[in-house]
């Protein structure tokens, strides 16, 4: 039987206090003109869902990413050390469950109508993201939580509503990594031989 996050970890995760807890030095964005909202998830993109498909329905996984966004929406090094730190109060099964959805729903925007937006979006036109960009940007969005994820997932072009998109490009490698670096922390593997499968895609966008 596939491994779930626990209704214990659920209410852990959800406790009021844990945001201060987990509240990260220096993220702050006051005096800073170019930094990222620092609290706060987005529950959606200015345009409506899509008719598109979640691949991902497992309200506990949106309930972990929600609660590191709420500490910081970066979706960069902030919101993913937030991230880590959720994560280190589960098993490694349950870490490695995490990687996994989390791995489906950052595939699930690998088609060529997001590379096109997200091109666009990014002024990448002619450059392109490439596939490590590309790869980051997806987790960046999967960062914004489930309501802006579907969003994005039915509409491509959704991007352009997210209010820091064009601060958002790429940024999203260390939400990527994050639950890999927990779950070889915990068990004391690496990346040759914890069996984690990795997130970039090795095929063309579909």
């Amino acid at each position: 039987m596939r491994a779930r996050l626990t209704q214990t970890v659920l209410v852990v995760v959800l406790v009021a206090g844990f945001v201060s807890a987990c509240a990260v030095p220096g993220a702050s964005s006051e005096g800073d003109e170019t930094a990222l909202p620092t609290s706060g998830c987005p529950d959606a993109a200015a345009s409506a869902p899509g008719k598109a498909a979640n691949p991902v329905q497992d309200p506990e996984f949106w309930a972990v990413i929600r609660k590191s966004c709420e500490v910081s929406n970066d979706g960069d090094e902030l919101q993913a050390e937030a991230l880590r730190e959720l994560l280190r109060t589960l098993e490694p099964a349950q870490v490695e469950l995490f990687h996994r959805e989390f791995r489906k729903a950052n595939r699930a925007l690998y088609t060529q109508a997001f590379v096109t937006a997200a091109d666009h979006v990014c002024q990448m036109d002619e450059l392109g993201l490439g596939d490590d960009l590309g790869t980051d940007y997806r987790s960046w969005t999967v960062a914004h939580g489930r309501a802006a994820y579907e969003a994005v997932l039915g509409d491509p072009q959704a991007l352009a509503d997210f209010d820091d998109a064009e601060l958002g490009c790429g940024s999203g490698e260390p939400m990527t990594y994050a639950a890999l670096e927990v779950y070889d922390e915990l068990t004391g593997l690496g990346p040759e031989d914890d069996g984690l499968p990795q997130i970039e895609p090795v095929d063309p966008p579909r």
